[in-house]
């Protein structure tokens, strides 16, 4: 998947002179419209999902601080990176650093905290900011056609 999307990519302008041919010229001003609409609502989901990926991981790099877990940082950059796959990203970073933290912390306060900081993180994410950013960022503009 990622590969054809990296080929449509680099193909884009023969992608859509193919696209504008296809349906024929007469519409040809219709059609780069919506190819152009296209384009401006993928960026802005993208961009929103750079944003959200960057917010979560600086949410687990700051709880991760206060509750103690050494290098926060790094943790909180993994879990922004390994959002981008889909579904278990997230859980993959959370299950390494609940591991961790069951090494490093005494007790089971610190671990507990550790994956209530995910939980809550995730439920919060999922729930509530992807559908609002998402929404707003890629529905449709007050001038649509």
């Amino acid at each position: 998947m990622i590969v054809f999307v990296i080929f449509m990519l680099i193909e884009r302008e023969d992608l859509r002179n193919r696209l504008i041919h296809m349906i024929g010229s007469r519409q040809l001003n219709f059609t780069t419209q919506a190819l152009d609409d296209a384009t401006l609502r993928l960026h802005r989901y993208l961009l929103m999902q750079c944003a959200i990926n960057g917010a979560f991981g600086l949410v687990v790099a700051a709880g991760l601080f206060f509750i103690g877990m050494p290098n926060a940082l790094l943790w909180g950059v993994m879990a922004a990176v390994l959002r981008y796959i889909p579904f278990i990203g997230a859980w993959i970073v959370a299950v390494i650093v609940l591991l961790l933290s069951l090494a490093v912390f005494d007790g089971w306060t610190r671990p507990i905290l550790v994956l209530c900081l995910f939980i809550v993180n995730e439920l919060v994410s999922n729930n509530i900011l992807e559908p609002w950013l998402y929404g707003a960022s890629t529905g449709y503009p007050k001038s649509a056609f």
